[in-house]
């Protein structure tokens, strides 16, 4: 950068006070999170998943009790923004499930999971549960499995500039079958 000073021409060494204006931008911190079913077992044997975010099961009426059921959710946490920060991020599992499986960064606490990622920015981490259905008449229907980032902290204090990615979900409907082709 060259700056024009036509107050010293000839060159002559002085001492002057300048005044340099310094703009900053505020740099930008987006956390995401998103969950997808990654696999379904049916009876032990994998079943098809045609859409990661809602999936309908079937079953005889009379093979309810003898069914089941184990669904692998894969949750994916971005640091879309350009600093690094840390989210906090909850999980709470729905009425007529149980956990079976979880990755080790994940805390139980009262029916809900809770795990805290630490991402530089641009940066993916994925997390995995397991949960098994709990193979009852009652626990027919939809069912939706949600997770969403709780808190973000970073070392500026910035707040997450965009808070509509911050939550997702994926559903199970399990129903009986009530004709056609049966799925146990």
């Amino acid at each position: 950068m060259f700056i024009k000073n036509t107050d010293n021409a000839e060159g002559i060494l002085t001492e002057k006070a300048d005044t340099v204006i310094y703009y900053y931008r505020k740099q930008n911190l987006d956390f995401s999170i998103e969950k997808k079913i990654k696999q379904i077992s049916l009876n032990g044997i994998n079943v098809r998943v045609p859409d990661d975010k809602l999936t309908k099961i079937e079953l005889k009426p009379t093979k309810i009790e003898e069914t089941e059921i184990i669904i692998t959710y894969e949750i994916i946490i971005k640091n879309e923004g350009e600093i690094k920060g840390k989210a906090r991020i909850s999980e709470i599992i729905p009425q007529g499930y149980e956990i079976l499986e979880k990755d080790s960064r994940w805390q139980e606490n009262d029916g809900m999971l809770e795990s805290e990622i630490e991402l530089d920015a641009g940066k993916t981490e994925k997390l995995t549960i397991k949960q098994r259905w709990l193979n009852t008449s009652e626990n027919l229907g939809y069912k939706s499995n949600s997770v969403e980032i709780e808190k973000i902290e970073n070392v500026p204090d910035f707040e997450d500039t965009s808070k509509g990615n911050n939550k997702s979900s994926a559903g199970i409907i399990i129903n009986v079958n009530t004709g056609g082709k049966n799925n146990n």
